[in-house]
């Protein structure tokens, strides 16, 4: 399963769904409320948790979850909040959660402090859920879910430190840092992608690997 960022789009991940259904695996993208094709105007975190929800209950659970951005802390969510049964998780420049957004938009606009201690409190009241609840640091200390996650030291729209501190908290996982890749063309990296599906090929029972890659699986599957 594969979840797409705040403001993108399932055309985001396109390249990554195919690189992993060439593997053999299923590739579920879908767009998330708000998005894309999806209807109505507004979305959160919440919406994000209740479609991925939604869509198990359809399609059945995942054994991978692969996110981007914000996508990345809904998949860290889902893991621990809706107990998704998955193998491994994916993460590509994933982002901490909604106050880290509500902070970058106050200091853009030069909203002062107390303002945006008030627009954080509309949001709570709008979600019903506190901030802490909806934090993927906070989340990740809760799983022991094998994951990589892949990251460029440079980008600008998430900081790499969230990176380093995500993998931190996360036992089992592992920081990959992908330099010169940006925020979104990360997304379509042959070799970045081509890692990722080697660890989801290793976290896998359904995923049939050409013979010809077989050599190079098992070496990664022993990192």
């Amino acid at each position: 399963m594969l979840l797409h960022g705040w403001g993108g789009s399932a055309s985001d991940m396109m390249p990554l769904a195919r690189a992993f259904a060439r593997a053999g695996h299923r590739a579920i993208v879908f767009d998330m409320p708000g998005h894309g094709q999806s209807p109505g105007r507004e979305s959160s975190l919440v919406d994000f948790l209740r479609a991925i929800d939604a869509v198990c209950g359809a399609l059945g659970a995942p054994e991978v979850v692969v996110g981007h951005s914000f996508g990345g802390a809904a998949a860290v969510l889902a893991i621990t909040e809706l107990a998704l049964p998955v193998r491994g998780a994916v993460l590509f420049s994933p982002a901490p959660g909604p106050a880290y957004y509500v902070d970058r938009f106050s200091r853009a606009i030069g909203l002062p402090a107390e303002r945006a201690l008030g627009m954080m409190r509309r949001v709570v009241e709008r979600v019903g859920r506190s901030v802490e609840s909806l934090d993927a640091l906070v989340a990740a200390r809760k799983t022991d879910v094998p994951a990589i996650i892949f990251h460029d030291p440079a980008d600008r729209e998430v900081p790499f430190t969230f990176a380093t501190q995500l993998a931190d908290a996360w036992t089992g996982s592992r920081l990959v840092p992908a330099p010169s890749l940006g925020h979104k063309r990360i997304l379509r990296d042959p070799e970045t992608i081509a890692a990722a599906v080697d660890f989801a090929g290793c976290h896998s029972e359904r995923v049939v690997i050409p013979s010809e890659r077989s050599e190079s699986r098992n070496r990664e599957c022993t990192r």
